[in-house]
């Protein structure tokens, strides 16, 4: 039980890095729990059993700890089948990697604790390099205090500049700040104006654009449109257009 719970947490961790995604670490623990008990329960249940636990083992286990992203059900649905992919791909690695192993050293690693102590080894790198790069990157995010008021609210924020967002509402002229689920959650009740197109490494998605009385960086206020991107950031709460900064 042991080698399968940190076995499964490794592999469900390097899909969520791969597909660079948010790590929920109550996702973690549960799909690597599921993954461990149907493991462990294998060698027990009759051989149709088994087929139904190879065939939907991994689908589950990759719909808990990496919630699909999207705009409609069909992209939501193409983002579940590439993070099933990925997951599976790095099970048949590592599952030949631990044959290869224990050939070479004549002994059956799945036997030994030694298997999990490695898998819970690589846990814990992939979990400091991760830490590091967010750390990397938050020290070169170029940020500054910034405060927006929309719909009677007013909230205070820390503004991602040097974006390269060049994002303007092609009706009104005005800038666009993309903000955060947190931002959007503070200001609430936000008077939609419509749509906008952006490009983002995926191919193209389309943001609500919400009405924004002022926008406040360093001290100078703008008018503009927010874009909803209904998903938090790290480091930040808002990406200020260019002409902000």
């Amino acid at each position: 039980m042991f080698n399968n719970f940190f076995v499964d947490a490794m592999l469900a961790l390097a899909t969520l890095t791969v597909r660079r995604r948010r790590i929920k670490h109550w996702r973690i623990l549960l799909s690597s729990a599921i993954g461990c008990a149907a493991g462990t329960a294998y060698v027990l249940i009759p051989e149709w059993a088994q087929i139904i636990v190879k065939t939907l083992l991994a689908p589950l286990m990759c719909i808990i700890f990496s919630k699909p992203q999207g705009k409609s059900a069909i992209y939501k649905f193409g983002d579940y089948i590439g993070t099933v992919v990925i997951f599976v791909l790095f099970t048949y690695f590592s599952g030949g990697a631990v044959f290869g192993l224990s050939y070479a050293l004549g002994i059956d690693l799945k036997s030994y604790a030694v298997l999990g102590l490695g898998a819970m080894g690589i846990c814990a790198l992939i979990l400091a390099a991760r830490l590091i790069a967010r750390k990397r990157a938050s020290a070169k995010a170029s940020t500054a205090k910034i405060t927006i008021s929309a719909s009677g609210h007013t909230v205070s924020a820390d503004g991602l500049c040097d974006s390269g967002n060049l994002l303007v509402d092609c009706d009104s002229g005005l800038p666009v700040v993309i903000l955060s689920k947190e931002v959007e959650e503070k200001l609430s009740e936000l008077d939609i104006k419509g749509f906008i197109q952006i490009g983002t490494a995926c191919g193209e998605d389309s943001l609500t654009l919400v009405d924004i009385d002022e926008v406040t960086v360093d001290g100078k206020s703008y008018k503009a449109l927010g874009a909803l991107s209904r998903r938090s950031f790290d480091g930040f709460d808002v990406i200020l257009q260019n002409s902000m900064f």
